[in-house]
Order: C-alpha cells, then sequence, then structure tokens
C-alpha cells in the first residue's frame, strides 16, 4: 500500500513484515527516511495537508479480539503452515514464488493466477459465510480487503493489456506461465473449496453452486478479458 502526499512529491510505502514505512522523494528519486512501525501494516493514511501519516492492521486488531475470548487462539499458526496437511498445497506455491527471481513470472505468478484465486476463494466466499454465521465482523473486514484485492486485479489487468499491445508476442510468454502456475494454485484452492463446501452443508445452506466451479467461471472471465486462458 502506498500514497502520494497532496504536493506529488513524495511517496509513503508500507513495507509488510519488515515493520516500516518508506518515504520517497519522486523529484530526487531517493529514499529520504524508513520509519519503524508495526511488523504488519496494510493501509497508510495521510492527512489532507500532508502532515501526518496513519497506518492500519485490520486482521491484527481482530486476532487480538479472538484471543481475548478463545486464549491461544493463533498461537500454533506458524505450525500449522508448516505441518497442516490443509495449507501444504497453498504453501508449496508460495515458498515456490519466493525463489521465482524472474519479476516477470512471479509477477503472472502471483498477480494473474495465485492471487485471483486464492482472493476470491477467501475475501468473497469465506467473507459470505462468516456473514452467514453472524460474523458481522469478519465479513466486513474480508469485503474490506475485497476492495483492494479488486484493485490489484485491475492494474494487473491494465499492466498486462499493455504489455501485449506493446508486443503480441508476450502473450505466448504469459500464457505459458500461467499454465505452468494454475496447476499448483488450484490444488491450493481445491484443498479449502472443499472444506468451505463442508462447512456449508453443515450449516445446512443451500448452495447456487459448486464454490471451486464458481471460482474457475469466475477466473476464466478474469483471463479472458485479457485475451489468455486457463492451460489444459
Amino acid at each position: 500500500m502506498k500514497h502520494r502526499l497532496p504536493d506529488g512529491g513524495r511517496i509513503y510505502t508500507a513495507n509488510n513484515e519488515a515493520g516500516s514505512v518508506s518515504v520517497l522523494d519522486l523529484r530526487a528519486r531517493t529514499l529520504l527516511a524508513t520509519i519503524p512501525i508495526s511488523k504488519k501494516v496494510q493501509r497508510i493514511s495521510i492527512s489532507p495537508d500532508g502532515k501526518f501519516v496513519f497506518t492500519q492492521e485490520r486482521i491484527t486488531y481482530r486476532i487480538r479480539q479472538l484471543q481475548l475470548i478463545y486464549p491461544g487462539f493463533a498461537s500454533d499458526n506458524k505450525t500449522l503452515w508448516q505441518t497442516d496437511s490443509l495449507w501444504q498445497p497453498l504453501r508449496e506455491v508460495v515458498e515456490k514464488l519466493l525463489i521465482t527471481y524472474d519479476w516477470a513470472e512471479s509477477f503472472v505468478g502471483l498477480n494473474l493466477v495465485l492471487k485471483p484465486l486464492v482472493d476470491e476463494l477467501f475475501m468473497k466466499y469465506l467473507g459470505d459465510v462468516a456473514l452467514r454465521e453472524d460474523d458481522y465482523l469478519l465479513g466486513q473486514i474480508f469485503y474490506s480487503l475485497n476492495e483492494d484485492c479488486q484493485w490489484h486485479r485491475q492494474w494487473s489487468e491494465s499492466l498486462v493489456r499493455m504489455a501485449i499491445e506493446d508486443n503480441v508476442r508476450n502473450r505466448d510468454t504469459i500464457q505459458s506461465w500461467i499454465n505452468q502456475w494454475h496447476p499448483l494454485a488450484a490444488r491450493a484452492v481445491h484443498a479449502f473449496a472443499s472444506l468451505l463446501e463442508e462447512t456449508l452443508e453443515q450449516m445446512k445452506t443451500p448452495q447456487l453452486e459448486c464454490t471451486e466451479r464458481a471460482i474457475d467461471r469466475y477466473y476464466r472471465g478474469y483471463l479472458r478479458s485479457m485475451n489468455l486462458e486457463v492451460g489444459s
């Protein structure tokens, strides 16, 4: 997340996990400062006069609220990430992306494959389940995060369209990376979609469409908007 000051001279950008905000001088093209903050931050807001910068992290607040009710909640998150079978397909694709040093391939694998699928699953469908279970706060958090996800998809689509218009051969390269990364991302989505559907069955909530099939249909439409497709 980044914001530009009203005069257009500086940008504040959140360095998630690094626990800092970087201040960049656009005109001089230099790093002015690195401001220590909390470990995680999702949003930056700047006052109209540009004198104050505010950061916010919604998930951490919600986890802390739940810990006050359920002591120990999320205390084993690292263990689950590393060992629980449910998380391993997602862990595999995330960690492979972390060591994909070709920037363009990494962008395609993350922004055109993994994020659109996982964002739709968690931010939309899990948000729906939260609201059905009367967890209004969690549902609204996911819906708010989904607004950011939609913005990510929009600018990613614009970038891909520009790259293909600039050189039509770029489409084949992008498509080959989609073909490579989609099976890994699809396995990750399958694991969680199956759990989500089981939850809906236990809630005796009628489904208009299979979650995994609905996500696949949405994703194919997203790729078609860029003249791309899901690999066979």
